[in-house]
């Protein structure tokens, strides 16, 4: 999971079954605020960038999820 910010994908994650998950985030202050989700047993968490450890990584992953926590400023739309 590439940068979960407060964890709402990674809670999504578990209760619909994940045996584990692995939570990449750049910000450690989000980790620190966040930390029972990031914390819990079941929850690998990296402090680094997502692009980063996705280069490095051995790990296969069944699925990679990017969170789309920022919105899309409205002012960017075009409208045709």
């Amino acid at each position: 999971m590439l940068e979960p910010r407060g964890g709402m994908d990674i809670h999504t994650s578990l209760q619909l079954g994940a045996k584990s998950v692995t939570a990449i985030e750049m910000n450690p202050l989000i980790v620190e605020a966040a930390q029972k989700t990031y914390q819990q047993p079941n929850v690998n968490y990296h402090i680094e960038s997502d692009r980063s450890f996705l280069q490095r990584s051995l790990d296969s992953f069944d699925i990679i999820i990017l969170s789309l926590a920022s919105s899309f400023p409205s002012d960017q739309v075009r409208r045709i």
